[in-house]
């Protein structure tokens, strides 16, 4: 614009087109005006809104409005050049910026980047190393670009365990064979054509002959037997009276010309010693000149007179006997004894001497555990109590089985505590017991941990006790009000109770078995209980309702009629 003129209240414009066309001088007034030609009239109103434009004839131009905001014909320098790569739509006004567009890869770090292209077109694709080589054995079909680490496929046999492998192969072409040993060597008696790797077990074998060892003609070299063996048993010890020269297998009949000296027995000791039992043991006094006939153990309680004898006898015909220890039993607990021993051999008129005397002594005898007694705490447990009175042991056993059984056996007894309860424990539970039943029940203690024959010389006396079929313990287990009704009933039992404080319980029905047959779990539960039970569907009877409380258990009977 080459000239704006703003005068007070009133504007007087003039405009001068190239088109011989002129606009009269108005003066445009805050109340509103216009000025007008024979093709163009501007008009505007002063201080109200108004659209902005622009009027040129090529040498002026003239922008109108009046205190109006200019905003939407703002000059903006840019490509407008739709087709450059850096076109602008925003832009009025060219720049001379544009670039002519080149469409390509434009990142440089992408495998396909394109220097010429000026229009990233998104068809980049990313640099890929790799084996590029196909007949590979490591060719990545992903890879644009080789690394160098191409390794070329080598076939052959790549099992380790192969008769072929091959070391260098790293493609597998099924040509393994598998390995089989044997003797290589057809010239050999044992060849096997089969294979391929000789046998360190089994070399290969050219000579026939004896291959029993035990044979006179063995023939240690021989591999294939030609039945040649000649097997002749005698006494082959040229220094006995019976000497077979031609024999070559022993049969133990040799009869040795030197005298046995009728050695003592050495080694005497005791081993396996508990309260009524000990083992004596001794050396093995057979030799080349000596074969035991018997062996004779004496024993005595220590301070007395009396000698009492166990004997080892050689049932054997005088031949081998490699028995050197005896047991002795029925000893006194806690006792010492005194021993000694002698032998007798064969083919001589006399015995050896007695030993020198040893003694062992003998351990207490295991004591039973005392005050062993039983109580009915539930219709279906029993509790076992006892003490130590007696003297410590290792562990207790608890049997028990019913009374009433008139041929009782074996299995009828049943334990209380498994294998045993260890000392310093006085007390086990029996659950599954049947309310009513009566039973007896007796225990036995070990000394030994491990078991054995170290135990109490006996069962405790028997105990016998009946189980109760009703426990009123009620209150004690915070339940009250307690009520079954009817009670003997033909199918449904009304069961209602108090809970007397919040807690959590298990109502359950069970046969006299102790078998399940209803069950109900409440948790955290107060106040009043009700249910009706149908029990049509079980044969007539007696069941148990039972109370399972963290406390205990309440128990009573139902009768089915």
């Amino acid at each position: 614009m080459n000239k704006l003129l703003n005068i007070s209240i009133c504007l007087i414009l003039t405009l001068n087109f190239g088109y011989s066309q002129s606009i009269k001088r108005s003066v445009i007034c805050s109340f509103g005006s216009s000025s007008s030609s024979t093709n163009l009239i501007v008009g505007s109103t002063l201080g109200q809104p108004s659209s902005i434009g622009t009027v040129t004839n090529g040498n002026n131009f003239l922008r109108q409005g009046f205190q109006q905001p200019i905003n939407n014909n703002l000059i903006i320098y840019g490509c407008t050049d739709s087709l450059a790569c850096n076109y602008n739509p925003n832009a009025n006004i060219n720049d001379s910026t544009c670039i002519p567009a080149v469409y390509g890869c434009t990142d440089t770090s992408a495998f396909n980047y394109d220097w010429n292209a000026t229009c990233d077109d998104g068809s980049c694709i990313p640099v890929i190393l790799g084996c590029t080589i196909s007949a590979s054995i490591n060719y990545n079909p992903n890879a644009n670009i080789d690394d160098g680490s191409c390794i070329a496929i080598v076939y052959g046999c790549t099992d380790t365990t192969a008769f072929n492998y091959d070391p260098l192969a790293n493609t597998d072409n099924g040509s393994c064979l598998a390995v089989v040993y044997g003797c290589t060597d057809p010239l050999a008696l044992n060849y096997f054509a089969g294979a391929n790797l000789p046998d360190p077990n089994n070399p290969c074998c050219y000579v026939m002959g004896c291959t029993d060892p035990n044979a006179c003609n063995y023939d240690p070299n021989s591999c294939f037997d030609d039945g040649s063996c000649i097997n002749i048993s005698g006494c082959t010890d040229p220094t006995a009276s019976n000497y077979d020269p031609n024999a070559c297998i022993d049969d133990g009949s040799c009869i040795i010309n030197t005298v046995c000296s009728n050695p003592t027995p050495t080694g005497l000791h005791a081993i396996d010693i508990i309260h009524n039992t000990a083992r004596i043991k001794w050396d093995n006094m057979t030799s080349a000149n000596c074969t035991p006939e018997q062996y004779r153990v004496q024993y005595r309680i220590q301070g007395t007179s009396t000698w009492s004898v166990k004997n080892a006898v050689n049932t054997n015909n005088c031949g081998t006997f490699n028995q050197t220890g005896r047991l002795l039993t029925n000893l006194n607990p806690g006792t010492t004894y005194e021993y000694r021993l002698k032998a007798w051999y064969c083919y001589t008129s006399g015995a050896s001497t007695w030993s020198s005397i040893e003694i062992f002594t003998t351990l207490d005898a295991c004591p039973n555990v005392g005050n062993f007694t039983v109580s009915t705490p539930l219709t279906t447990r029993a509790v076992f109590t006892w003490d130590d009175s007696n003297g410590p042991y290792s562990f207790v056993r608890i049997k028990l089985r019913v009374d009433s059984i008139s041929n009782p056996s074996g299995s009828d007894w049943q334990n209380a505590g498994g294998f045993g309860v260890n000392y310093g424990t006085w007390s086990r539970n029996k659950n599954g017991l049947v309310a009513g039943e009566t039973y007896r029940g007796q225990s036995r203690t070990w000394c030994d941990p491990q078991g054995g024959p170290y135990k109490s010389s006996g069962w405790t006396p028997l105990i016998f006790w009946t189980q109760p079929t009703i426990i009123k313990i009620e209150g004690e287990y915070n339940i009250s009000a307690l009520n079954i009704y009817p009670n003997p009933s033909r199918d449904i039992f009304n069961i209602s109770f108090i809970s007397d404080q919040q807690q959590s319980f298990t109502v359950r029905i069970v046969n006299i078995l102790g078998e399940m047959l209803i069950r109900e779990d409440l948790i955290e539960f107060i106040g009043e209980y009700k249910r009706a039970i149908n029990l049509n569907q079980y044969e007539k009877g007696v069941y148990i309702l039972e109370i399972v409380t963290d406390n205990g258990t309440i128990n009573k009977k139902l009768i089915l009629q």
